[in-house]
């Protein structure tokens, strides 16, 4: 039973710790670092209790545990708050700090390429991975829309501005889609085709989907 000890009060960390990720509050922060001592203080009474190997396999299985846990502690956190924080924030925040730190370094040209490079790459293998899937493909014949519909949501602020993990399930979520193009009229700007939105409370409702719920049903 002394494996009890540690093992139960671990899983129950992790979860909290998982669930914290998606919290919102100013104290946030400082739970998030009291359960990270609390889980690797636990891993630690694991090699104590049950030896060097249980001990590996406790702090394996805690990194484990969190990205199971990911799902379920989402779902709670849907329950309790109304936009669950989803990383778009910090997101936000490394990309305003990330220039200003390179262009000090004197390494901004080269920061600037390499984002351009990697922001190409995942443009189009989100664009492919969205084409490819049948219920967008069924939207898009609804609406006379293409290939191209699909490159003007994934440039849109609302999308280009997520995460890039949050922009795979945005373009992919058919009813997302379904709306953007139903409250959009196609257009050109200086020669590029785009879409412009019919009033504000379809970008704030794209906003919002995006950032708060990617893959499901409408925020509001």
């Amino acid at each position: 039973m002394t494996w009890l000890t540690w093992a139960l009060p671990l899983v129950t960390v992790v979860f909290l710790w998982t669930l914290n990720e998606f919290l919102r509050g100013r104290s946030k922060e400082l739970i998030s670092s009291v359960l990270a001592i609390l889980v690797f203080g636990l891993v630690g009474l694991a090699f104590l209790v049950s030896g060097w190997k249980i001990g590996l396999i406790a702090l394996v299985g805690a990194f484990v545990l969190g990205s199971l846990f990911r799902g379920p502690a989402l779902a709670l956190a849907r329950r309790m708050l109304e936009f669950p924080d989803l990383g778009v924030d910090r997101h936000n925040q490394r990309e305003l700090e990330g220039p200003m730190k390179t262009m000090r370094s004197g390494r901004g040209a080269e920061y600037f390429e390499e984002r351009d490079r990697h922001t190409a790459t995942h443009r189009q293998h989100t664009l492919d991975q969205a084409i490819k899937r049948p219920e967008v493909r069924a939207v898009l014949e609804r609406f006379a829309a293409g290939p191209q519909d699909l490159a003007v949501l994934y440039d849109r602020v609302e999308i280009a501005t997520l995460p890039p993990e949050l922009r795979v399930p945005a373009l992919c979520n058919p009813r997302l889609l379904e709306y953007f193009l139903a409250n959009s009229d196609a257009g050109d700007v200086e020669g590029q085709y785009t879409r412009h939105v019919r009033n504000q409370s379809v970008h704030l409702t794209l906003t919002l989907w995006a950032s708060s719920n990617p893959s499901g049903e409408d925020p509001t």
